[in-house]
């Protein structure tokens, strides 16, 4: 199990790199890979532990596949937001504005109306 958890963390740690912004690439179609990149990884984090024995991992798991179905769904409102707040054009940022959108209940009723800064 703790190997498991060791697995999940050194995967996301390598997918996680900084962004390479080409200079002919657009701020939306930056938002939009790293969004598909959270996307895939909160979902082979959830295929990772779903059918864990530990009640604990697959609670992780769930939670992991639905953040997936979260930025799937609200994906070009998400972008839209970014926009709008001129979220810096970097990986951490990006994925910083994605988990507050995620945790805050007006985030999750599609309301993406402030971005909270640190």
């Amino acid at each position: 199990m703790r190997s498991v958890l060791i697995f999940v963390a050194t995967l996301s740690v390598l997918l996680v790199g900084p962004l390479v912004q080409a200079g002919d690439e657009s701020i939306d179609s930056i938002y939009e890979s790293v969004i598909d990149k959270k996307i895939d990884r909160c979902e082979s984090q959830a295929v990772c532990v779903i059918h864990s024995q530990s009640s604990k991992l697959r609670s992780s798991g769930l939670r992991a596949y639905d953040m997936a179905n979260f930025y799937r769904r609200n994906k070009d409102e998400l972008v839209k937001a970014m926009v709008k707040q001129d979220v810096n054009a970097s990986t951490c940022s990006i994925d910083y504005f994605l988990i507050k959108a995620y945790h805050d209940p007006r985030g999750r009723a599609g309301l993406f109306t402030e971005y909270i800064r640190r």
